[in-house]
């Protein structure tokens, strides 16, 4: 009778997480569309890429789904503030100015900076006289890392975009000279048809802010969810779920 008894109440501890987790609301998400490996629509219109099937792994993991919400990058910061998004897997360097507004996760891969221009246009130049040539129109995306160093370290003409996309299609159109962009961005789009008269013309920037780790945006509001998000991460990164989304992506490890 006892047996019986604890089995039932097993059961019924079973049934109500499994309606908890039905009933729990989804998880909204900010994602930045950049039609690289990072973010893209589908044929279908389905948000895809590295960053958005990694959510889907974290709701999954956490037995919630994601509600993905499209955003330029400068907006999202201020969304995760207000609370119109939980969390935004964007790519995130960490700056001071940021740690004051919103919630950081550990670190999901490492990023370095690159600039890139037309092929074989700028080989005799080395990377300070590029940054010190007041003549160079360089396109960055608004709000960056990347915008604010050549605001503070260069001589540059500086054209600021909405998006990453934006600013290789002004690379494209010839509008400006350079675009200054997160290396693994700048690796994704010289893969690409788009890109195949472009190259990268300097060495990687190794150096904070331009590089560093890239974390996963939390609102402020949501310290629960913060600590949540960890541990899935870290388990998403234990059990192989990670490697197999970054191979699906990317021909090498990025953490």
């Amino acid at each position: 009778m006892r047996m019986r008894l604890g089995l039932f109440t097993l059961l019924l501890h079973l049934v109500s997480f499994t309606c908890w987790a039905d009933s729990a609301p989804p998880l909204r998400v900010g994602v930045t569309l950049t039609q690289t490996s990072f973010g893209y629509l589908d044929p279908q219109g389905k948000v895809r890429g590295f960053n958005p099937e990694l959510a889907d792994l974290l709701c999954a993991t956490l037995a919630r789904t994601c509600e993905f919400k499209i955003f330029k990058f400068p907006d999202l910061i201020p969304a995760l503030e207000r609370g119109e998004i939980d969390f935004a897997p964007a790519n995130f360097l960490i700056t001071p100015e940021r740690q004051k507004r919103v919630l950081f996760t550990q670190h999901y891969w490492r990023s370095t900076t690159s600039l890139i221009g037309a092929a074989q246009l700028w080989q005799d130049q080395d990377t300070a006289n590029l940054l010190a040539n007041a003549q160079l129109k360089v396109a960055v995306q608004s709000g960056s890392v990347q915008a604010k160093y050549l605001q503070q370290h260069s001589e540059n003409q500086l054209v600021s975009e909405a998006t990453l996309d934006a600013a290789l299609a002004s690379l494209i159109a010839a509008q400006v000279d350079l675009a200054m962009l997160p290396t693994l961005y700048a690796f994704d789009f010289l893969s690409s048809p788009a890109g195949q008269d472009f190259e990268i013309v300097s060495q990687p920037f190794t150096q904070a802010p331009l590089a560093g780790s890239a974390h996963i945006g939390v609102s402020p509001l949501q310290p629960d969810l913060h600590q949540q998000l960890n541990d899935a991460l870290t388990q998403v990164l234990n059990d192989g779920r990670y490697e197999s989304l970054v191979y699906r992506y990317f021909p090498f490890n990025i953490y």
